[in-house]
């Protein structure tokens, strides 16, 4: 367990774990989890080229699976916004990092549109 009570994700991350947070992900942003699941094949096939061992290209998988988990603790006005957030609501939009502070210039989810 990390430091907030929250499992680890890192060898031996359990699958189910992984499966209810990407049930969650699609549920709330549709399209996302297919998105993450694509980063992970494509990152699987980078980290084989790389002759990374098993255990390392599980982790990599693990990190591309959920590298948009952010996006379940962005307010729904934010995450459907289609135009350019305020400041205010990049603030809002920053993951709590580590210690549970936020990091400045680190986006919970990328607004690729």
């Amino acid at each position: 367990m990390g430091d907030e009570g929250i499992p680890s994700i890192g060898p031996g991350a359990p699958s189910e774990l992984i499966e209810a947070w990407s049930e969650a992900l699609e549920r709330k942003d549709p399209g996302t989890w297919s998105h993450c699941q694509r980063v992970a094949a494509l990152a699987t096939i980078l980290a084989r080229a790389l002759s990374l061992n098993d255990e390392e290209i599980q982790v990599i998988a693990d990190g591309a699976l959920l590298h948009e988990i952010g996006r379940l603790t962005i307010p729904e006005a934010i995450l459907r916004k289609p135009a350019k957030l305020s400041p205010e609501e990049m603030l809002e939009s920053c993951t709590p990092i580590g210690n549970g502070s936020t990091g400045p210039g680190i986006p919970a989810a990328s607004r690729e549109k």
